[in-house]
């Protein structure tokens, strides 16, 4: 008598059974790793869009303040202009006075003396750009007038080019070296003018700071804002290596210059 045996798939059923009962720990455990990673992913993008809000808000905001800047530089830079204007051709009816058929040398010293008071006032009043050598200047010229020395019409011709002297320093910006007051006590200082509207300087101890107006008085206003100071040194920078055109963001230096 012959005994059948049992068939083979049987014990490969429980086989695999017994495999697929151990691999299932195994991929619970992958699930939760996932699970762990993607709420640590979820909290990185949502930190990264709270600093990307942020950053949008704080471009926004300083684009306004140089909007802001831009139109009180544009408004300042017209009235320069204007006053430019005005100065030219004051100068120019003097030049014309001084034509005139038969003006006597007598005649003329009165015009001359007046335009001599007349830039000496814009002087005072203007950007405090070596201002000491510039109203000596026209002291020297009227001395010079009311000794004698000069003619009246020879007066005019010196007179004429400290004009040109004057319109040249409000077309043009550098750097230069002069006399600055910082807390009370006298510096000699590095000067960044730009035109005849806007000055920064550079101390021999490597402080920055704008000359600014105000109650009628030019003051040297250090500059202790660490990003201001920055923006600074770089139109320093600028001018040493002669680049004297572009696009500078400045601190404003522009603050009560409105009665100029």
């Amino acid at each position: 008598m012959v005994i059948p045996k049992l068939p083979a798939p049987c014990l490969g059923g429980s086989v695999f059974l017994l495999l697929l009962l151990q691999c299932l720990p195994a991929h619970s455990d992958s699930l939760d790793q996932l699970a762990e990673k993607l709420v640590t992913l979820r909290g990185e993008v949502e930190e990264l869009n709270s600093e990307l809000k942020s950053l949008r808000e704080q471009h926004k905001n300083e684009m306004g303040s140089l909007s802001r800047r831009k139109s009180q530089l544009e408004g300042t830079i017209q009235k320069r202009e204007v006053s430019l204007d005005e100065l030219r051709a004051s100068l120019q009816e003097k030049r014309d006075k001084a034509r005139q058929a038969g003006v006597e040398e007598k005649a003329l010293e009165p015009v001359v003396t007046d335009a001599i008071g007349d830039l000496e006032t814009r002087i005072r009043r203007g950007l405090p750009f070596k201002v000491d050598k510039r109203l000596g200047e026209l002291s020297e010229i009227q001395g010079q007038l009311a000794s004698g020395v000069l003619t009246p019409h020879k007066a005019t011709r010196q007179l004429w080019s400290f004009y040109e002297d004057e319109v040249r320093l409000s077309e043009g910006s550098g750097v230069y070296q002069q006399t600055v007051e910082v807390d009370g006590e006298a510096k000699l200082a590095d000067v960044a003018r730009i035109g005849m509207v806007m000055m920064y300087f550079r101390t021999p101890d490597e402080r920055y700071g704008r000359v600014v107006r105000e109650g009628g008085q030019w003051r040297y206003q250090v500059i202790h804002d660490a990003a201001a100071e920055n923006r600074v040194e770089e139109l320093f920078a600028s001018f040493r290596k002669q680049i004297r055109t572009g696009y500078f963001v400045l601190p404003n230096a522009l603050t009560g210059m409105e009665d100029l």
